[in-house]
């Protein structure tokens, strides 16, 4: 029982092209759209060779109708979607990368390219499941009805990693949505995604070899991507001050907050060249897993005048790291080592109007940006507002000194306008202990004698000193600065924009809108700004948390 044309003989005749995707091309189109032109560019391609080929007459020889023939073009249509499949894993690949070679050819930031790597690996997925259902059917039923012919069909060495690399794009599709990270956490999806691309990409060099280029393709850019990870952490981390060898930061752990709101907050020093404000850094902590980098934003201001930096980030205690990070907190300083940093650096043009809204951490994203643009302020009365909203008014605390310069500046600017909205409290709270700086001493071992002493002494004054200084930036000691309570709910976004639109257009000039926090935040503020009527042009850039 033989088939009268291989079925890859068909598909790589000579003069035969696959349609492809041009990564350059679409890439900063809105995310709206981007789904439709990957469909676009898959479906005429597979459409049309649909056209070109039903000439082709696929014969199988039933044996239980002696002469009998059944003709299809499923096993060629089969085919076609497989080889798609494969020619769109190295631009996947190239989608995923942090060293992006596309970032370099169009200055897009590389994170914002992992919308894309999300839906041409659901193609991938999807092409898979029709390439393995269609030659299911052919060699089930067409072949049939004898089982022994399926079942000698499964024993190949080529049907083995075919049914391999089917499996893999299943698990990597289903444990990359973003509710299964949230169950599974984001540590298991990194090195569960990494390994398994990898044994994805080998299983289907091993299912038709024939396609090997496009999985050398793949392989050879997760080499330069790799490659160039490893390049900048050494010449970050080798050097500095005339010394000769590795040098790692070495991190003070704080943590802020209570219940379902910690904070782990990082402090250190290093010598290196300034990043500019709303950038980021991978921090990998060796002492914890040597195999694993997260991103963060650097909050801190950098010295471009001082060959040493002052690094803090905002970091949310969850699950696996965080919570790790957080049990530390007060014990002992942890290494870090760095890669970075990443992403554009802001403000971009001369200020001339800036909104910055934040949700929770993303202030470590917009904090750094509304100071850099009152510090090049060429005309005080820019229009510059700083929204930022909180679950509970303690949240202050994560950056308070740099909050505080950024009170202190409202005098100086008077187009400043801060406005922090609080939405889980209708009066400020302060747990005891909230903020844990520093060393702390050891409890006391024996549980029957409690904590000693001094624990508690300690205890009441971090009270009596975040109580303090949590009055001190809630004071409402400027016009400009308003803080509210909501209780329960969200501020509207169209109410924020409208209200510094009003201001801006009639001040003139350029507008910049930059935005971070949780993506919900991120959809309510640019539907609100695509209803405003701007003059002299308008920026908007989103920095998801998410």
């Amino acid at each position: 029982m033989v088939a009268e044309r291989c079925p890859f003989a068909l598909l790589l005749r000579p003069n035969d092209k696959i349609a492809g995707i041009d990564p350059c091309d679409h890439v900063g189109i809105p995310t709206h759209l981007l789904v439709c032109i990957i469909s676009g560019l898959n479906k005429p391609s597979i459409a049309n060779d649909q056209q070109r080929f039903t000439g082709y007459i696929w014969l199988y020889i039933a044996p239980t109708k002696p002469g009998g023939k059944t003709r299809t073009t499923l096993g060629w249509w089969s085919n076609r979607v497989g080889v798609l499949s494969y020619a769109l894993t190295p631009f996947t690949v190239l989608l995923a990368s942090r060293e992006s070679i596309l970032t370099m050819l169009t200055g897009i930031p590389y994170q914002h390219f992992n919308f894309l790597h999300r839906w041409c690996g659901r193609i991938i997925f999807a092409q898979a499941a029709l390439h393995t259902i269609g030659w299911t059917v052919v060699e089930a039923y067409y072949y049939g009805p004898s089982p022994d012919v399926y079942y000698l069909f499964l024993t190949n060495m080529y049907a083995i990693f075919g049914c391999v690399a089917t499996f893999l794009i299943t698990f990597l599709t289903i444990f990359s949505m973003k509710r299964v990270i949230r169950w599974t956490g984001y540590e298991f999806f990194k090195i569960t995604h990494s390994i398994g691309a990898i044994l994805y990409i080998g299983a289907c060099w091993g299912h038709w070899d024939k396609l090997w280029c496009w999985m050398v393709a793949s392989l050879i850019l997760i080499g330069i991507d790799q490659g160039a990870r490893f390049t900048r952490t050494c010449y970050l981390h080798f050097g500095g001050k005339g010394r000769i060898g590795f040098r790692r930061g070495m991190a003070d752990v704080q943590i802020i907050g209570e219940g379902d709101d910690v904070i782990v907050r990082l402090d250190f020093d290093f010598d290196q060249e300034a990043w500019e404000p709303g950038q980021h850094f991978y921090l990998c902590f060796p002492s914890l897993s040597i195999w694993q980098s997260h991103p963060f934003t650097v909050s801190s201001m950098p010295d471009i005048t001082s060959k040493t930096q002052h690094h803090t980030y905002l970091l949310r205690a969850r699950k696996g790291q965080t919570a790790q990070l957080a049990a530390l907190a007060g014990q002992t300083d942890v290494p870090v080592i760095m890669t970075g940093p990443y992403g554009p650096g802001w403000p971009q043009h001369v200020t001339d109007n800036v909104l910055a809204v934040a949700g929770g951490t993303g202030v470590t994203f917009t904090l750094p940006i509304v100071i850099a643009s009152l510090h090049q302020l060429i005309v005080p009365q820019a229009t510059v507002d700083f929204v930022w909203v909180i679950r509970r008014a303690q949240d202050l605390l994560w950056l308070n000194k740099e909050f505080v310069e950024l009170k202190s500046m409202l005098a100086k600017n008077p187009g400043l306008r801060i406005s922090i909205f609080v939405t889980r409290e209708d009066t400020p709270h302060i747990p005891i202990c909230c903020n844990r700086p520093g060393k702390q001493p050891q409890q006391n071992a024996d549980p029957e004698k409690g904590p000693s002493t001094n624990i508690s002494s300690t205890s009441s004054e971090s009270e009596i000193s975040n109580r303090a200084t949590l009055q001190e930036l809630l004071a409402i000691d400027q016009e400009r600065f308003q803080v509210e309570l909501l209780g329960s709910h969200h501020p509207t976004m169209p109410t924020v924009v409208a209200s510094f639109m009003e201001r801006a257009n009639k001040r003139g000039g350029y507008i910049q809108i930059v935005g971070s926090g949780p993506e919900s935040m991120g959809s309510d503020l640019r539907a609100a700004i695509s209803t405003v009527e701007e003059k002299d042009g308008l920026d908007f850039y989103w920095d998801s948390r998410e």
